[in-house]
C-alpha cells in the first residue's frame, strides 16, 4: 500500500477516534445537564399547579353554584400553559377524594384512581402531591400524569435527537476536511519520496540530475545522503579515471623507447650492444612494475599524493632520459640540446622528477615539427632548482597558457596532434606534491618553454 494511503488511513481513523470520544463525552455531560434542567423546570411547574390547586380547591368550597362554570374555565386557561410535555394530565382531588377538577374535561365524576388507568404500554407515571391551605392544612390532592421516563420526555428526545445530529455532522464535515488535507500533505509528501527515489536510481545508473531539496527533515536527510553518495561516487569515478589516464599515459613513454631501439636496431641505425639492451631492459622493469600494480592503482580511491624523498643526482636523472629519448628526436630531426651541470644533488622524489622531465620531452617532442629544436637546461639557485623546456613548435596562445596544465585540456588548434592532454597536468600535479610549481610562456622561437620550479 503506498505511503499517502496509509498516511490517510491512520490520521482519519485518530480524528475519527477523537471526534467520536468527544462527541460522546459532551453528548453526556450536555444531555445529563439538560436533564436536570427539564427535571428543575418540571418541580417549578408542580409548585407553580399546586397554587393554583389550592385556589380551586378553596373556591369550589366556598363557591355558588352559578360560579363553578366559569372558575373551571378560566382555570382550565390558567392550567393550560402547564399541559406540554411531560405533563399528559392534571387532576385535582378535594380532601374527600372527590374529583374536582381535570384536565380531560370530565368533571365531578368518580374518586380518586392515582392514575391505574394511565400507567399502560406508554410508560406513564402518576405524580401525587398534597394541596394544603394557608395554615399548612391538607384541603385535597394534586395528581400529575407524566412521561415515566426523563428521557422519554419530547424536549428530552428532541435536545437528543439534534445533538447525535450535530456530532454527526461535525464528524462527517471533520473527516472530510480531515481527509482533504492529508490528501494534499501526503501527495506532496510521496512526490517528494519518489522524486528521492528517481534520484537514487539515477545514481545507479551513473545519471546526473538535480533534486530539490525537501522541507521535511526527514525526507531531507535522506536527499543529503544521497548527494553525498553521489559526490563520493563522482569523486572515486573521477580519480579511478585519473589513474587508469595516468597508467595509460605513462605505459606509452617505455613503450615509445623500446619501440625506437628495436625499430633502430632493425634498420641497422644502431647495435644492441649492452648499453641500449640495459636501457631496453630497464624500460621493461618498469613496464613490468606498473602491471603488477595496476588492479591496486586503479582500485585505490584516495588520490596518489604520497612521495618517496630520497637524495638524487638531478644532471644524471635529466641525461638517462635524454639518452633513452634520443632515437625518437633522431628519427623525426629534431635537434635535443641540453645545458646542465656536472653534478646537482637535490632531496626529492626520483619517479616524481624521472615522469616530469620525461612529460616534458616527449611533449615538446609532439609538438615540434621536423627539423625542429628542443633545448632542456637546469639552474641551481639559492634555495631551489629550475628546469626548463623550450621548443621551436606550434606553441599556443596567450590566453591558453593558464589552461594547459588542466586535464584533458587540449588547445583547439592542437586537435590533430595525438595525445590524452594528461602530460602536463601530471607534471604540474607533481610539482605541487614536491613543494615546487610549473608556468609556461611563449619563447622567442615562438614555441612554448615550461619552466619547473623545485625546492632543493
Amino acid at each position: 500500500m503506498k505511503i499517502r494511503n496509509q498516511l490517510i488511513i491512520i490520521i482519519i481513523a485518530i480524528l475519527s477516534a477523537g471526534v467520536l470520544i468527544q462527541s460522546f463525552i459532551a453528548s453526556n455531560y450536555i444531555d445529563n445537564y439538560f436533564n436536570s434542567y427539564i427535571v428543575q423546570e418540571y418541580n417549578q411547574n408542580i409548585a407553580r399547579i399546586s397554587l393554583i390547586a389550592q385556589e380551586i380547591i378553596a373556591d369550589k368550597e366556598s363557591s355558588s353554584n352559578s360560579r363553578p362554570m366559569m372558575s373551571q374555565m378560566s382555570y382550565r386557561r390558567t392550567l393550560s400553559s402547564y399541559m406540554s410535555d411531560p405533563i399528559i394530565e392534571i387532576n385535582i382531588y378535594s380532601n374527600q377524594g372527590r374529583l374536582i377538577f381535570t384536565s380531560s374535561g370530565a368533571m365531578g365524576q368518580g374518586h380518586m384512581n392515582f392514575g391505574s388507568d394511565h400507567e399502560n404500554s406508554l410508560q406513564l407515571e402518576t405524580d401525587i402531591f398534597d394541596v394544603s391551605n394557608d395554615e399548612n392544612q391538607k384541603i385535597g390532592s394534586l395528581e400529575i400524569i407524566r412521561n415515566k421516563d426523563v428521557k422519554n420526555w419530547q424536549t428530552s428526545v428532541l435536545f437528543n435527537k439534534a445533538l447525535y445530529s450535530g456530532a454527526a455532522i461535525a464528524f462527517i464535515s471533520v473527516a472530510i476536511i480531515a481527509g482533504l488535507i492529508i490528501w494534499i500533505v501526503s501527495t506532496k509528501f510521496s512526490k517528494q519520496l519518489i522524486d528521492t527515489a528517481y534520484y537514487a536510481s539515477k545514481i545507479e545508473q551513473d545519471d546526473q540530475v538535480d533534486i530539490p531539496l525537501s522541507e521535511t527533515v526527514e525526507i531531507k536527510q535522506i536527499q543529503l545522503t544521497l548527494l553525498n553518495l553521489a559526490s563520493r561516487l563522482k569523486l572515486k569515478t573521477k580519480i579511478r579515471k585519473e589513474k587508469a589516464d595516468k597508467l595509460s599515459h605513462e605505459t606509452r613513454t617505455p613503450l615509445t623507447i623500446l619501440k625506437s631501439n628495436i625499430e633502430a636496431a632493425i634498420d641497422e641505425v644502431i647495435v644492441l650492444d649492452e648499453q641500449n639492451l640495459s636501457l631496453c631492459l630497464e624500460q621493461i622493469d618498469t613496464l613490468s612494475e606498473m602491471m603488477t600494480n595496476i588492479s591496486d592503482i586503479i582500485t585505490d580511491d584516495s588520490d596518489d599524493t604520497s612521495i618517496e624523498l630520497s637524495e638524487l643526482d638531478l644532471t644524471k636523472e635529466i641525461k638517462n632520459i635524454i639518452k633513452s629519448l634520443s632515437l625518437q628526436y633522431t628519427k623525426k630531426n629534431i635537434a635535443l640540446t641540453s645545458s646542465l651541470s656536472n653534478e646537482l644533488l637535490i632531496h626529492s622524489d626520483k619517479n616524481k622528477i624521472n615522469q616530469s622531465v620525461y612529460n616534458l620531452l616527449t611533449n615538446a617532442y609532439k609538438f615540434t615539427p621536423y627539423g625542429g629544436k628542443v633545448d632542456i637546461s637546469v639552474k641551481k639557485l639559492d634555495n631551489s632548482v629550475t628546469i626548463e623546456v623550450a621548443d621551436s613548435g606550434m606553441g599556443v596562445k596567450k590566453e591558453e597558457l593558464d589552461k594547459i596544465f588542466a586535464a584533458y585540456y587540449r588547445s583547439n588548434e592542437h586537435k590533430e596532434t595525438q595525445g590524452d592532454g594528461l602530460g602536463l597536468y601530471i607534471v604540474s600535479t607533481n610539482m605541487i606534491l614536491l613543494g615546487g610549481s610549473a608556468s609556461a610562456y611563449i619563447n622567442e622561437s615562438k614555441g612554448l618553454t615550461v619552466k619547473l620550479i623545485l625546492p632543493q
